[in-house]
């Protein structure tokens, strides 16, 4: 088996797609693609082991520091960084050339639209979960279920959340999704077995999941995701909003009291007491201590201000 034939692409770079990542870095693949438009925090660096103090003092986007990192320790993998957050318009760009997609995205929405995209173009997906010392994965091959087969039957929560992640479970289940991708791109195996597993104590427990006639997903019907269009509740307390289009920066700085450039000008950052907001050059805004009606407001008044255009 040569691995280094093979273009992955790993969508979520938080505490379990660091600890996927730092396994995928140790072999050679074609290329790995990193994508996540959340910046690094100094939160983050309990259980997402990839980052360091620096990278959180520079507001480094995950993806970047993620690439860097792992680029220190193996020259002869082609790493992609895509530092924004994915949706209906970026997604189908960032798949259409993956022999394989893995998920550890900690949203149902994110996950609604890479799976639907992939499903489209017949891309293999890896999706995983990982919630305090629980998790889930599963390799979907398109000849069985998908993640929305078993969304809209069981509908879990929206919020899968990070918080409660520590870096042993993390470093565990990574590896465990990590062995599940390489034993698929080496012999298809595995593929639409739902593996569920425990960390502490470990166990481990794999079921075939049937594929659901109606899901909107296998059959290529079109739906609207039921979730709030645009904003996603994260982990932590943080709001994410995506425009999915680039935005003039130098036009949002004369509109926001206290912006500051950063990252090279390809950035915004404004601080108001405890809450903060980063704005990417992509179009993409992370709030932290904000409500999210506190968040809608802002963003209608930005189109009002005609600092956006939509």
């Amino acid at each position: 088996m040569h691995l280094n034939t093979f273009n992955l692409v790993v969508i979520g770079a938080g505490a379990l797609g660091c600890a996927v990542l730092e396994n995928v870095g140790k072999v050679d693949f074609s290329s790995v693609t990193v994508v996540d438009g959340d910046i690094v925090s100094k939160e983050n660096l309990k259980n997402q082991t990839l980052y360091s103090a620096e990278d959180a003092r520079q507001l480094k986007y995950k993806s970047d520091a993620a690439k860097s990192a792992m680029e220190k320790t193996n020259g002869r993998t082609k790493f992609v960084s895509g530092p924004f957050y994915v949706g209906e318009s970026r997604i189908g760009g960032v798949v259409k050339n993956a022999d394989l997609v893995i998920d550890t995205t900690d949203n149902v929405r994110t996950r609604l639209i890479i799976n639907d995209a992939c499903s489209k173009r017949k891309v293999p997906l890896l999706f995983a979960s990982l919630r305090g010392n629980n998790g889930f994965c599963c390799v979907v091959d398109w000849k069985a279920a998908c993640f929305n087969c078993i969304y809209r039957n069981s509908r879990p929560e929206d919020a899968e959340g990070c918080g409660t992640i520590s870096a042993e479970a993390a470093a565990t289940a990574g590896k465990l999704i990590f062995e599940k991708a390489v034993a698929f791109l080496g012999s298809k195996a595995g593929q639409n077995l739902f593996t569920s597993f425990s960390i502490d104590p470990f166990s481990i427990s794999a079921v075939k999941i049937n594929r659901d006639e109606k899901c909107e997903a296998c059959s290529g019907r079109t739906y609207e995701h039921r979730l709030d269009n645009g904003f996603i509740q994260m982990c932590g307390g943080g709001i994410k909003f995506s425009l999915q289009m680039p935005i003039d920066l130098d036009r949002l700085v004369l509109s926001l009291e206290g912006a500051e450039p950063k990252d090279g000008g390809s950035a915004v950052f404004c601080r108001k007491g405890d809450k903060t907001l980063f704005i990417s050059k992509f179009g993409d805004f992370l709030f932290t201590g904000y409500g999210k009606n506190e968040a809608k407001e802002l963003i209608y008044g930005l189109f009002s201000s005609g600092a956006l255009v939509s």
